[in-house]
């Protein structure tokens, strides 16, 4: 299977409709998508966790519809206050349940970022990243665990 198109909008939005189901699961408890989960966040994320290729881009996007928007503004009001370092994107990762490097490549696809994750990679290490997110948002604990 290809995984559908989907369109990126300015303000973090993605729009996108499923290529395997067009959109039927979504709402619908009858219908079982494995690519899309009906949009149920929870279960697309746990699926993302052992998702290969093209399964995998097909739920990240399904994702994305979801909670890419709520993403990209909890980063922008970080940005406004001066937050806006590797612990800040390690905290939307784990708080959002994706993955640390999508999570970057998200906030540069947006514009929120100026460096793709590829050019900064080599700085530091996600687990410290993620270490040091959760001795700043204590919130995170209860969350992860």
């Amino acid at each position: 299977m290809q995984v559908a198109k989907g369109r990126t909008l300015a303000d973090g939005t993605y729009l996108f409709t499923c290529g395997t189901c067009h959109g039927k699961a979504s709402g619908d408890p009858n219908v079982e998508c494995a690519w899309c989960y009906g949009g149920d966040v929870t279960r697309i994320a746990q699926e993302m966790k052992t998702a290969r290729g093209q399964r995998y881009y097909g739920l990240l996007k399904s994702f994305l519809a979801v909670n890419g928007k709520a993403i990209v503004d909890e980063f922008k009001a970080m940005k406004a206050t001066g937050k806006a370092t590797p612990v800040e994107i390690g905290y939307l990762s784990l708080k959002y349940g994706l993955n640390f490097k999508a999570t970057w490549e998200w906030l540069y696809e947006t514009g929120c970022l100026r460096y793709d994750y590829d050019e900064v990679s080599r700085s530091f290490k996600v687990a410290d990243v993620y270490t040091a997110a959760r001795e700043r948002y204590p919130e995170l604990m209860a969350e992860t665990e």
